[in-house]
């Protein structure tokens, strides 16, 4: 455990401060810092961008003030991932989410994860490597290609792939009322996230070139 005195206002190098640190399982910050502050152990900037994350912190809270967060891939000792909840158990309301798309990758002892339904954009890609993982709990707002989220996901795992001569999954068109049909101005980014998703596992395949660069 480290304690940060209140008086403390510049971290030199601060996101690898502690990374040497392999036994560390909170940071602490002492009431009345302008610069820091603690959240359940991590360390964080006043604004509550994620400064640094324990190596040994084995839960994680997502706070309902934290609107951007970034690869935990550090975190080897991370079991658990959650959201804030009020005193009834519901969603503490925030701001969009954001979440790095490599946010959880290689975390080999995480095991469950529930992501918050403020979450802006996302990619299943970011659990490559979790192989502890038999938990993910997708929020109830997600409602656009999740079908290609978990195809791309399980694609890195197979050894061998085989393809048939004939249609057996079919989509109806609907008049009205889905998302392929009506304006929905979150869609853009949606799918924005696909490409990226996608062009990710080209190159994490070793497939390079124009190609794949302009995908």
């Amino acid at each position: 455990m480290v304690n940060l005195p209140s008086t403390l206002s510049n971290i030199m190098g601060a996101s690898g401060a502690f990374s040497a640190s392999s036994e560390l399982e909170a940071i602490n910050v002492a009431p009345g810092n302008a610069s820091y502050v603690s959240v359940d152990g991590v360390l964080f900037t006043s604004g509550m961008s994620m400064v640094c994350f324990p190596v040994k912190k084995t839960s994680f809270t997502i706070p309902a003030s934290m609107t951007s967060l970034p690869s935990l891939s550090s975190a080897k000792g991370l079991q658990s991932i959650t959201f804030e909840r009020d005193e009834n158990g519901n969603e503490v309301s925030g701001e969009a989410l954001s979440i790095a798309s490599n946010a959880f990758r290689n975390l080999e002892n995480l095991v469950s994860v529930e992501l918050p339904s403020r979450i802006s954009s996302f990619s299943v890609g970011m659990f490559s490597g979790c192989t502890s993982l038999t938990s993910i709990r997708f929020p109830e707002g997600v409602s656009y290609g999740e079908d290609l989220e978990f195809n791309m996901a399980y694609l890195k795992h197979i050894r061998r792939l085989r393809t048939v001569d004939k249609a057996v999954y079919f989509y109806r068109r609907a008049e009205k009322g889905t998302l392929s049909t009506r304006f929905v101005p979150e869609k853009f980014e949606w799918i924005a996230g696909q490409f990226r998703m996608v062009r990710q596992y080209f190159r994490d395949q070793g497939l390079q070139g124009g190609l794949v660069e302009n995908y």
